[in-house]
């Protein structure tokens, strides 16, 4: 996918010809929800995630176990999700970030990886991934949005805990090759 100065891209994917993202002055929209799941026990961060406290995101527990996973979720298909991180995390782990597809959850293509991890440094970080061909939405913790899961897939240790302040994400919408063919023309 490519994006220009004011956010199209070309959306592969059944996302139609051109997807056009929108969102706030400050280059996202807040989360409808967010989840930590340790072990299947579920903390709701929606106020966390959206409010901009210095490190009250809490990433991955105190002592993370694989299959934790951290749910940030949205009304809407998103394809960029901006992590303002606190604390960036030390240890060795990695994280998976998947969509639910309806019948599973499924790994995304990753275009670009500034949260690496957890551990790509403090400050604001974006993932930008392939929007899936078929992403819907499912219910987590009785709360349905479409939900990107960063999934611990697997743990060795780790020294320092990672924490954020702040999570936002760009909402992406069909645009028809004819609108968007419009928008060039405009100058839009």
């Amino acid at each position: 996918c490519i994006a220009d100065a004011v956010g199209r891209r070309t959306a592969p994917g059944g996302y139609g010809a051109a997807a056009v993202f929108g969102g706030l002055a400050s280059g996202g929209t807040t989360l409808l929800k967010a989840f930590q799941d340790a072990a299947g026990v579920f903390t709701d961060e929606t106020t966390a995630a959206n409010d901009g406290t210095a490190n009250d995101i809490n990433l991955l527990r105190a002592s993370p176990v694989v299959g934790d996973a951290y749910y940030f979720g949205g009304s809407a298909p998103f394809g960029d999700l901006q992590l303002t991180m606190g604390t960036n995390g030390a240890g060795t782990w990695t994280i998976t970030w998947e969509v639910w597809t309806g019948a599973a959850w499924t790994a995304v293509a990753i275009n670009s990886d500034a949260i690496s991890n957890f551990r790509g440094g403090i400050g604001n970080k974006t993932l930008t991934y392939e929007m899936p061909a078929t992403w819907v939405q499912n219910a987590v913790n009785s709360s349905t949005a479409y939900w990107l899961r960063a999934r611990l897939s697997a743990f060795t240790s780790m020294s320092i805990r990672p924490l954020g302040d702040t999570a936002l994400f760009r909402r992406y919408m069909d645009v028809p090759a004819t609108a968007a063919t419009a928008l060039d023309v405009a100058g839009v």
